[in-house]
């Protein structure tokens, strides 16, 4: 008995995780890639500043309104280096972005003096801040965090979440894309896998639904550069969990209900997995829940321009 339920567990499974991704025709941009390049090179200890200038220097080129986590690391490059107006050139674009100055601040090596680079930086005003899509995706994010606390009952944070998901929604048909940072001038994500500085933190407590509409446009914005394959990853990931593990269940359930019949033989619990292996065990050592065909995982990173090997960058 043990062994026929345990064939139909994994031929449900093996069908279920055998969906493909449609990235299989996707380029990456050199914008991606050369900050890929530089982000390697960096973390593998790499000195020859003069090399990681340059392809920062390439990537920045090609984008008129570069991502923040790219920009923070590219900020950490150059304090490392001491190179102050390629710090400040960085930091510029970081308040522009909505980067808050002390975050960029607290990067500045003592080889850099503060005051300037303060000075430098304090009548910059950021073109979010009369954003009007800015100021819905801000109202967004906001609400989240409410709904997220452990006085919100469950039916108000699903109202929320619905809420939060309908205004998102009506921007997207306004706008016909994904409100990047090309449409709110305004991009805080400084860190590769932290999606907690700005709306799209509420995205992981969307329905899956909810995401599966959401799905194409993000897709859309990591081609145009509007969103950093790191976030959608986490994204897809926190989705991709919810959705294996909710599948695999009923999928056990059907196959093995007239083969239980009416004893109390326990069913297998819920099998989750993920896709980019975003998500970390307590220690950070191990990727968990675990990941599917983990044999393909830097493929698949790599077809949406993240770095194939499983680096802790930030």
């Amino acid at each position: 008995m043990k062994k026929i339920i345990l064939f139909f567990c994994t031929l449900s499974i093996g069908l279920l995780y055998s969906q493909k991704n449609n990235f299989d025709d996707f380029t990456c941009s050199p914008y991606y890639g050369n900050f890929n390049s530089a982000k390697l090179k960096f973390k593998q200890g790499s000195a020859d500043f003069e090399i990681l200038d340059s392809l920062i220097q390439k990537a920045l080129a090609i984008n008129s309104k570069p991502l923040s986590v790219d920009l923070f690391f590219s900020l950490k490059v150059y304090a490392k280096n001491c190179n102050r107006d390629r710090f400040i050139s960085v930091s510029k674009m970081l308040i522009l972005n909505g980067v808050n100055i002390n975050i960029i601040l607290n990067e500045t090596p003592s080889c850099i003096n503060k005051n300037t680079v303060k000075e430098t930086l304090k009548n910059i005003i950021s073109p979010a801040r009369n954003n009007k899509i800015a100021k819905l995706l801000n109202e967004i994010h906001e609400d989240d965090k409410k709904s997220q606390s452990v006085l919100v009952g469950n039916n108000k944070r699903e109202e929320i979440n619905n809420k939060n998901y309908s205004k998102l929604i009506g921007i997207i048909n306004q706008i016909k894309k994904w409100p990047g940072i090309s449409v709110s001038n305004q991009d805080l994500n400084i860190y590769h896998v932290d999606i907690s500085y700005d709306f799209t933190q509420a995205l992981l407590h969307f329905n899956r639904a909810q995401i599966e509409t959401l799905l194409p446009y993000l897709k859309e914005a990591i081609k145009n550069q509007d969103l950093s394959p790191y976030h959608f990853a986490r994204i897809y990931d926190y989705y991709y969990i919810k959705k294996t593990g909710y599948e695999s269940l009923e999928a056990i359930k059907k196959n093995t209900k007239e083969l239980l019949g009416n004893t109390k033989q326990q069913l297998p619990g819920i099998i989750s997995k993920q896709f980019y292996g975003i998500y970390k065990s307590d220690d950070r050592k191990t990727m968990y829940p675990p990941v599917i065909d983990p044999d393909k995982l830097s493929e698949r990173r790599e077809k949406i321009c993240m770095i194939g090997e499983d680096l802790e960058l930030d």
